[in-house]
């Protein structure tokens, strides 16, 4: 059985929308167990979260402003992502 983890702190962020935290989970079910780092494409987002990419630019915006993801952007490239787990130790990447 496979299964993506969500912490309660998205779920009880009441400043997330749904589509917040659709996206959250599309990253999350890509995120490796030990790091939580993600290199999801656009598309792959779009495909799993059924957002359309404007949603999801504003979603990945929002998870980030709130603390839940950090994004390492890069240009002509897949952005690479890392959910932020409450109290946990972030490593570099």
């Amino acid at each position: 059985m496979t299964f993506v983890l969500l912490p309660y702190s998205v779920l009880d962020d009441l400043r997330l929308s749904k589509s917040d935290i659709q996206v959250y989970i599309s990253l999350a079910r890509y995120a490796d167990n030990k790091t939580r780092l993600c290199y999801p494409s656009m598309a792959t987002i779009a495909k799993v979260s059924r957002l359309r990419r404007p949603t999801i630019c504003k979603s990945l915006i929002n998870l980030e402003i709130y603390g839940h993801i950090i994004i390492k952007r890069k240009h002509g490239t897949v952005n690479h992502y890392q959910l932020v787990a409450p109290n946990a130790k972030l490593l570099p990447f």
